[in-house]
């Protein structure tokens, strides 16, 4: 699933390289990205949802989120016109995806990759927050979200808190996993798991990074950092990668 993600992340910036545009994200992004990040004191009552926030409340709807309630999320590019059946995924609330993007907010201006491999493999200036995101489900409804942008990060908590209105909450529940997701190697990708707290109720967060890949000429050189967004608490999970739960 990170595999598919990241594919997605780049080719965002592939496309958006072959026409010839302006790395930075439309300001349309821009203003919905920074609407709550950037305001202190009073001026946050005013605050109205980021993009990730308005999908997870969705995720978490006890009615069920449907695939067609994401479809006019504010601030989010499908690049998918509809959910698409995944061919390497064997679980069945796995079974179908929809890719896109968004613009998290918190972040500035980097280098980011163009969007070619090899010897055309290079760097331009784009937003860091720029983030690929992918929807993953059954036939009717979404189970969960990932997110997934270029660089390291390991201050997963000062992020997510970025992307949230003032009354959110978020916590960490879970760190220290020995092994990595599939519960069969040493862990590496420091993950944490976190609760986070909204009006619709209570979502559930992993958070990992990948080091970069000196070995490649790619936008995997850079690393990535990502994001998945459950409908409820990971417990199986926390147990096969034999993580600290506080």
């Amino acid at each position: 699933m990170k595999r598919l993600i990241f594919t997605s992340l780049f080719a965002l910036f592939a496309s958006t390289t072959t026409r010839g545009e302006d790395a930075a994200p439309p300001a349309s992004l821009v203003a919905k990205a920074d609407s709550c990040g950037a305001k202190t004191g009073a001026l946050q009552e005013k605050c109205k949802p980021g993009p990730l926030e308005a999908m997870l409340s969705l995720l978490i709807t006890k009615e069920g989120a449907a695939w067609s309630s994401f479809a006019d999320v504010p601030g989010v590019q499908w690049s998918d016109k509809a959910p698409v059946k995944s061919a390497e995924v064997r679980q069945m609330e796995s079974f179908y995806h929809r890719r896109g993007k968004l613009l998290l907010a918190g972040f500035g201006v980097v280098d980011m990759p163009n969007g070619k491999v090899g010897i055309d493999f290079g760097l331009v200036k784009g937003n860091e927050g720029n983030v690929g995101v992918i929807l993953s489900g059954d036939a009717n409804q979404v189970h969960s979200i990932s997110l997934v942008k270029f660089y390291p990060s390991e201050n997963y908590q000062q992020i997510i808190r970025q992307q949230l209105l003032p009354e959110d909450t978020i916590k960490l529940i879970a760190d220290h996993c020995m092994l990595d997701g599939y519960g069969t190697s040493e862990n590496t990708g420091k993950n944490e798991f976190y609760e986070v707290g909204l009006a619709a109720g209570f979502v559930y967060v992993e958070a990992s990074i990948d080091d970069e890949d000196v070995s490649t000429a790619s936008a995997s050189s850079l690393g990535s950092t990502t994001f998945d967004f459950y409908r409820s608490r990971p417990t199986q999970r926390l147990v096969a990668m034999r993580c600290r739960e506080l």
